[in-house]
C-alpha cells in the first residue's frame, strides 16, 4: 500500500541519515527536512492572528496562503473583527489566558516549523 512505501521510505532515509549525521536527533531532523522538500509532508505553519470577517485579510488570508503554498496551518486567535471593504467596524481581543490555551494545545499535539504572526491584540 502507500502507507507501507511511505513507512518503507522513512525507515531507510532515517537510516542513511544516521550514518551521516551521526545522532539519532540530527538523522531524525534530516529526514524530516528531505520528506518536506519531497513534498511528502507539509511544513506545519502555526498563525497567531486576529479574524476578519470580510475575509480579506488576518487569519482567513494567511490560511489560503498557506493552502496555496502546500503547508498545513493551525490557528491562534488574538482577535475577531467585525470588518468589510470599508474599515474596521469593531474589535474583540481574545483574553490572553485561553490564547495561550490555544497555542498550548497545538504546540502539545500537531507542533508547528514556524510561527507566523499578525494582529497581536
Amino acid at each position: 500500500t502507500v502507507g507501507d512505501a511511505y513507512l518503507q521510505l522513512v525507515q531507510h532515509e532515517h537510516q542513511v541519515y544516521s550514518q551521516i549525521a551521526g545522532s539519532q536527533a540530527d538523522s531524525a531532523n534530516a529526514a524530516k527536512t528531505l520528506l518536506q522538500m519531497a513534498k511528502i509532508i507539509p511544513p506545519r505553519v502555526l498563525i497567531i492572528a486576529g479574524s476578519d470577517s470580510g475575509g480579506g485579510a488576518g487569519l482567513q488570508a494567511d490560511l489560503k496562503s498557506c493552502t496555496v503554498q502546500g503547508a498545513f496551518a493551525t490557528t491562534a486567535v488574538t482577535a475577531v473583527t467585525a470588518q468589510n471593504t470599508h474599515g474596521v467596524q469593531g474589535i474583540f481581543p481574545i483574553p490572553i489566558d485561553f490564547l495561550k490555551k490555544q497555542v498550548d494545545s497545538v504546540l502539545s499535539d500537531i507542533g508547528t516549523d514556524v510561527v507566523k504572526t499578525g494582529m497581536l491584540a
